[in-house]
């Protein structure tokens, strides 16, 4: 629909707060018939950017509802940036924007719904040839073909984004040992990169693990869009870990922000240089194996140390058994320090292919024994596949057998079987 532009001072004083931009946009009126591609409003190349369009998109109780489709043309390969804004933002009456992207001969190249808040937003390169075409519509016309329930007013603005962040890099690691926490291992960290604004940090703009050095690095957010400047939080977690978060921080254009390391606090006991059986053949044989726990506390621990052997398989009627490993022993440990516990069990002759034992690490205080466990968690796995032994992590024992966890699971009592 056609809409009537602010004139004059107020025009201006408009344009400043909605821009915050000392160059004053070109602004263009949706005129209709504009409701297909086919029949875009031509806008053409503006004098310069930014350059924004005012319109409404009018729906009847009807489908289908009103699209808006406007063609641009810029230099082929120059960076822009497009946003629709409605409400969310005062720049309109209209509730839930949705904006999509084309290329010169229709094709739908990107969409947005929403970005930060109801308002959407595109990143993109001018395509081959430099004309591209941007469609305003309502939440969610993924098809742009008036599949939505929306009316109200809008700005759509097309600029040239500022000079992005370089990146966002920092290393998490174990707060007691220093070490660098892998992404590909437990406890598995994960870093949230979020923007904040004025009224808080809430955007979450990407999430990814750590390499295997502990070491991450944001260059985009997660569409891939580069980083704009201003201000951001980094949060950290990592399975038992406590979580931690850096910032707000303020980047700039074209710089790299260093965090440094980022310490999280580990639990107070975990199992750590676990060194599984290696040497059991097809005809069975003792399997010795040693865990360190470490101890993360100030205190010293009286410890008690002992392993649980899980079978799937084998001669049992009941498809499964459960046992005691050897060698369950006095395990002191002193304050920031580790200890090192040696255990075994025997596995017999003629184990069926298929067979799955699976080791649990346990330890408590021995002033109360069994009954003060400060730690229990799987630890190794042994499988007999194809006629030889083979050491398996427990993630992937569990997911050959079809079940959520080796530690959870037991037939007839409780747990997942897929």
């Amino acid at each position: 629909m056609k809409t009537r532009l602010l004139s004059g001072s107020v025009a201006a004083f408009a344009a400043s707060l909605f821009f915050l931009a000392p160059a004053l946009a070109q602004q263009y009126v949706e005129v209709e018939p504009n409701d297909s591609c086919v029949s875009a409003q031509y806008i053409g190349m503006p004098p310069s950017f930014p350059s924004s369009v005012t319109g409404e998109l009018e729906y009847a109780g009807e489908q289908p509802g009103d699209v808006d489709f406007f063609v641009f043309e810029a230099p082929e390969g120059l960076r822009l940036r497009a946003g629709l804004r409605g409400a969310a933002t005062g720049s309109g009456t209209l509730n839930d924007p949705f904006l999509g992207l084309f290329d010169a001969a229709c094709n739908l190249i990107a969409f947005n719904d929403d970005f930060g808040s109801l308002n959407s937003r595109i990143d993109f390169e001018v395509p081959p040839g430099g004309t591209f075409i941007l469609a305003a519509s309502g939440c969610c016309d993924y098809n742009f073909d008036g599949g939505h329930d929306q009316n109200g007013t809008y700005r759509l603005r097309v600029f040239e984004p500022p000079v992005p962040v370089q990146a966002i890099v920092g290393r998490i690691v174990d707060a007691v040992s220093g070490e660098p926490l892998a992404g590909n291992a437990p406890p598995y960290p994960n870093v949230q990169l979020v923007l904040c604004n004025q009224d808080g940090c809430y955007q979450d703009l990407h999430n990814l693990p750590p390499d295997e050095f502990g070491v991450f690095r944001f260059e985009t957010n997660g569409s891939g869009n580069p980083l704009d400047p201003g201000q951001y939080l980094v949060r950290v977690w990592a399975g038992e870990y406590q979580p931690a978060e850096v910032g707000p921080f303020q980047a700039v254009s074209a710089e790299v922000v260093d965090l440094g390391d980022i310490a999280l606090q580990p639990p107070p006991f975990v199992f750590e240089k676990i060194i599984p059986c290696a040497d059991i053949t097809a005809n069975g044989g003792r399997c010795k194996f040693t865990v360190d726990i470490r101890n993360n506390t100030a205190s010293a621990v009286k410890g008690l140390g002992w392993g649980v052997v899980s079978t799937w398989g084998g001669t049992s009627p009941l498809g499964y058994s459960l046992f005691q490993a050897d060698g369950s022993n006095a395990t002191p440990v002193k304050a920031r320090s580790t200890s090192t516990m040696r255990l075994s069990f025997n596995v017999p002759a003629g184990v069926a292919d298929g067979t799955f034992m699976c080791v649990d690490g346990w330890f408590s205080n021995r002033d109360t024994e069994y009954f003060g466990t400060l730690r229990a968690e799987p630890l190794f796995c042994v499988s007999k596949q194809q006629g030889t032994m083979q050491i398996v992590k427990p993630k992937d024992a569990a997911a050959m057998l079809g079940i959520d966890s080796v530690s959870s699971w037991k037939p007839g009592r409780g747990g997942n079987r897929h």
